[in-house]
């Protein structure tokens, strides 16, 4: 149990001491409103990232994982090459995406999504296309080997 010092006052002293200690300065004031803003924004992301995940069969984590580097969840970022938004995509890529706004956050995660999509297909695509393209010059003695 703590006591307020004894000043004559009836305490007042002491309250007014422990009131000026939770009082925030206008700059703390200012954080704390960006702060939350920033969370709700990101909250607000959170459903559009798994939006795109499901629309594209993109893992979520990934789509994340790449906005937090590439703009640290920022919808008005703005690289020094021209890339623009959330998943930071260049302008000529963000058109042939269908993305109008690069800066409205929906559009953008959603062609990131698409684009990471197209991406990873073409790879696969490549890697299945060369494996196979190898295989061609398997002989039913090649099997054995292998399997020696």
């Amino acid at each position: 149990m703590s006591l307020a010092p004894i000043t004559g006052d009836g305490g007042k002293l002491a309250a007014q001491a422990a009131d000026q200690t939770q009082k925030t300065t206008p700059v703390q004031e200012f954080q704390g409103i960006l702060k939350n803003g920033l969370n709700a924004i990101k909250e607000d992301m959170d459903s559009i990232f798994e939006e795109a995940s499901a629309l594209y069969q993109i893992p979520s984590k990934l789509l994340r994982a790449v906005a937090k580097a590439e703009s640290g969840f920022n919808p008005k970022a703005v690289s020094k090459a021209g890339a623009m938004g959330v998943m930071q995509l260049m302008p000529g890529t963000a058109r042939s995406l269908g993305v109008s706004d690069p800066y409205n956050a929906r559009q953008n995660i959603l062609g990131g999504a698409k684009y990471l999509k197209q991406f990873v297909t073409r790879s696969l695509n490549a890697s299945v296309t060369r494996f196979a393209a190898s295989l061609m010059d398997w002989t039913p003695a090649s099997f054995k080997v292998l399997n020696a």
